[in-house]
């Protein structure tokens, strides 16, 4: 019975499984394959009434191996399969693992002409963002939102003109703090 009702809670589902059929079972599998990988969500903080992040740290298992822990339409296996870089497969496989931690089931993302991210068959607003070996992620229920990660280096020096307005720039004119570059 503990992985029925481990399932029900991770499906967000308010029923008691008796018994669970072979999709709810094959959730229960896929999460703990999860759980044995060493690609792990490093935070889950509901930050409003509508809204929740996350972070998930990205593995070092192979793309071979992590596609086992998620369920994945065919489509989307062969276009995971087919981006060259391993790091970017990597990327795309933990963002649909934080997704399906934050929501409770799997879900499918698409992209309108702007590059937004969108969850099919959901008005939710999401935002996306990654950084090295990390990914981070908004849902809210209710209101547009937007989050992102980078990793501190020396490089925002040389680029804050290209991220930051003439105001900003004129405000942080001297600043050489690479932190304080960060935060804004």
């Amino acid at each position: 019975l503990r992985p029925m009702l481990l399932y029900c809670a991770l499906s967000g589902q308010r029923k008691f499984v008796v018994r669970p059929n072979p999709l709810q079972m094959l959730r229960i599998f896929y999460f703990f394959i999860r759980l044995a990988l060493s690609m792990s969500m490093l935070l889950k903080q509901k930050i409003s009434s509508s809204a929740e992040i996350g972070l998930w740290e990205i593995s070092a298992s192979p793309v071979e191996e992590l596609m086992k822990t998620i369920i994945l339409y065919e489509k989307e296996k062969s276009e995971i399969l087919s981006l060259g870089n391993e790091n970017r497969q990597k990327e795309i496989l933990a963002t649909k693992l934080l997704l399906q931690a934050l929501l409770g089931n799997e879900a499918e993302i698409f992209y309108d002409k702007n590059g937004k991210p969108h969850l099919k068959n959901s008005e939710a607003h999401i935002s996306l963002s990654h950084s090295y070996q990390y990914v981070a992620a908004i849902i809210d229920q209710k209101n547009p939102t937007g989050i992102d990660i980078q990793k501190i280096t020396p490089k925002i020096i040389r680029i804050k003109e290209k991220f930051l307005s003439r105001d900003e720039l004129t405000f942080v004119s001297g600043i050489q703090s690479i932190e304080k570059l960060h935060v804004l």
